[in-house]
């Protein structure tokens, strides 16, 4: 949430996050926050091999639980 008011600060609708595919714990944690996979991927190469990553985007309109 603060991470989201900052980029609403500097004037962002959207936000963007790569996450390696097979991150399911943080692909559910984004999209917990509305955040889901828009069809874009990358495929980085680790040095012990290929990671495949996928770009998550959402509204920046989050707000922390009290």
């Amino acid at each position: 949430a603060h991470a989201a008011a900052a980029l609403r600060a500097g004037g962002a609708e959207r936000g963007r996050a790569w996450v390696p595919e097979p991150d399911a714990a943080s692909l559910r944690f984004y999209g917990t926050a509305g955040w889901e996979p828009d069809g874009a991927a990358r495929t980085l190469d680790t040095g012990d091999g290929a990671l495949r990553e996928l770009r998550v985007s959402g509204p920046l309109d989050l707000a922390l639980k009290e």
